[in-house]
């Protein structure tokens, strides 16, 4: 069963891919955890898309 949320972030530029997670990752509060982040590249239409899976949860304490 997956607790907390996932954040799906992509992008067929590398920059602006890194962009897009950089943004998301410091939007979190301090009290958010990362679980897991799932990293795919996929070719379609001859451009390499990027894509993150970010799984993230609010802790209930913070430490």
């Amino acid at each position: 069963m997956l607790h907390g949320q996932v954040k799906v972030i992509t992008a067929n530029e590398p920059e602006l891919f890194e962009q897009r997670l950089n943004a998301f990752l410091d939007s979190l509060n301090a009290n958010s955890a990362i679980v897991n982040i799932q990293y795919v590249e996929t070719v379609r239409n001859n451009d390499l898309y990027r894509t993150a899976y970010v799984h993230h949860k609010k802790l209930e304490s913070e430490w």
